[in-house]
């Protein structure tokens, strides 16, 4: 789903979630909730189609899309399709970065670390690897989710689940 899509129509998901603070959703541009992450619009194909995400480093926060109703990926994960994110790297990792689908993590600090700062690229990660990792594949509330301690910026663009060639056994990169 085009990010912006994901931000712009209010029947659509779109929350943060920060300890202590529970969810809280994103209603437009700057900080959100205590401050620790900010969301802009930002240009890539066409006006405001993609979002900048910037975690400021002042202790745990996620940025997470969370379904009105749970989501049933078990097929999806059966079929082995994979959780794609187009992003570009503003601001590299400066603690662990874990991206989870459905309460199961995967760390992806190094998958952004080998991102080049300031080009557009694709994370890929199978759905296998959050079902291995415990998630409930039949009754996904919450299919996108990125946290962190320390420092990061990315824009997003889109966020799919879709059939893509690679292995499907390689769960992030610490």
């Amino acid at each position: 789903m085009p990010i912006a899509d994901t931000f712009a129509r209010d029947d659509r998901p779109k929350a943060v979630a920060e300890p202590r603070v529970g969810i809280v959703p994103v209603t437009g541009p700057g900080p959100v909730g205590s401050g620790r992450i900010s969301v802009t619009a930002t240009d890539r194909k066409i006006q405001e189609d993609a979002r900048t995400i910037s975690w400021d480093g002042r202790g745990m926060a996620a940025i997470q899309l969370a379904a009105p109703q749970p989501i049933d990926l078990s097929r999806e994960t059966t079929g082995e399709l994979s959780l794609v994110v187009e992003y570009r790297l503003d601001t590299p990792p400066t603690a662990p970065v874990a991206l989870a689908l459905g309460g199961a993590a995967v760390p992806i600090a190094g998958n952004l670390k080998g991102s080049t700062p300031g080009e557009w690229t694709m994370l890929t990660m199978p759905l296998k690897c959050f079902a291995a990792r415990g998630a409930d594949m039949s009754k996904i509330a919450t299919p996108f989710a990125i946290e962190t301690m320390g420092r990061l910026a990315l824009t997003i663009s889109d966020i799919r689940i879709t059939s893509v060639p690679g292995p499907q056994d390689v769960c992030g990169q610490p």
